[in-house]
């Protein structure tokens, strides 16, 4: 058995978070992140900057604004967020921005942010 040191570890994890349709009906939403795997170093000072985000907000800005940019610093891509029309979305700031701002992604994404830098699946209760 041996472990390989690797430079820049990453990750494709599934961010889950539950939503409503326009009919009322809750559903479960989810996309994959492919994730960055920060050593402790690195991830202790991201969140402590995240754990700022709080103060850095004042009169007038949006929290996805000040939000968003903390996802490229733990994510490198995603698949399946899609645009209105269905059309795959680029990981790009804008795109970015749109996503935090949904109710429960922010949440959802640093909670499978935490799962997959432990590979520790989720587990759902009843399961």
């Amino acid at each position: 058995m041996s472990y390989c040191i690797v430079a820049q570890p990453r990750a494709w994890w599934p961010v889950t978070f539950p939503g409503v349709t326009e009919e009322g009906e809750v559903v479960e939403n989810s996309f994959d992140m492919r994730f960055i795997l920060h050593d402790e170093d690195e991830h202790n000072a991201l969140m402590q900057a995240v754990g700022a985000v709080g103060g850095t907000i004042k009169e007038g800005d949006s929290f996805s604004t000040v939000a968003a940019p903390f996802i490229p610093r733990i994510a490198t891509d995603w698949r399946g967020v899609l645009a209105e029309n269905k059309e795959a979305l680029k990981f790009e700031d804008e795109a970015i921005r749109l996503l935090v701002k949904q109710p429960g992604v922010w949440a959802a994404i640093w909670r499978a942010y935490a799962a997959c830098r432990k590979a520790e699946p989720d587990i759902r209760a009843g399961n």
